[in-house]
């Protein structure tokens, strides 16, 4: 419940949040009037200059609240609160799995070391920040959130050894794996799941 309660507090700041520079970037049509070939173009610009990231680059020009080229008052706040929301559940989601799996269970809460984690997580520096701006939430948090998961459904995987877990983790690290910054930690996890999990 605590963490829940929590959340509440970064609404009212979500919701009365205005785009910033990269937003506006984001939202423009740079190489080309069609938003599809002009998302493509961008990500392959910096898929080629911008440290190999591709598709976070793509999905946010496909996929961003000022593509409708208009002021957008309060819903920019809404459209923020989304992301926020979809990272808490990520990460909410995959501290348990971890958790679960790295500390007894009978001997300590997870619930009440996840919520410590989020709590610490959502007041640093650089986490909060993140929620200020949509390109920001969607370039770090979301990525992470989804390394996050990609490590849980590891763990489900090894646990259960059910397909649905195995697909989910592929599709849940690929933002992760084309992201310059979290290339080391998900290429480990997939070498993890190639050489121990699957022999």
């Amino acid at each position: 419940m605590g963490v829940y309660g929590n959340i509440c507090t970064y609404f009212f700041c979500l919701l009365n949040s205005v785009p910033a520079s990269d937003d506006f970037a984001f939202g423009s049509r740079t190489l080309s009037k069609n938003l599809l070939v002009d998302a493509a173009a961008y990500s392959w610009w910096n898929w080629l200059y911008h440290g190999g990231r591709w598709l976070t680059f793509f999905l946010q020009k496909l996929i961003n609240p000022l593509n409708m080229q208009m002021h957008l008052g309060r819903i920019y706040g809404l459209w923020m609160i989304v992301v926020f929301l979809l990272v808490f559940f990520l990460i909410n989601y995959s501290l348990k799995v971890i958790l679960g799996k790295l500390v007894d269970v009978k001997k300590v809460n997870v619930d009440v070391v996840t919520f410590f984690i989020l709590a610490v997580l959502y007041t640093t520096y650089y986490y909060s920040e993140t929620y200020n701006w949509y390109i920001g939430a969607t370039a770090y948090a979301v990525p992470f959130g989804l390394l996050l998961l990609t490590l849980a459904y590891t763990i489900r995987y090894e646990e259960t050894g059910q397909k649905k877990y195995y697909y989910g983790l592929i599709i849940s690290g690929l933002i992760p794996a084309t992201n310059e910054f979290l290339d080391v930690p998900i290429g480990l996890l997939y070498l993890y799941i190639v050489f121990l999990c699957l022999n």
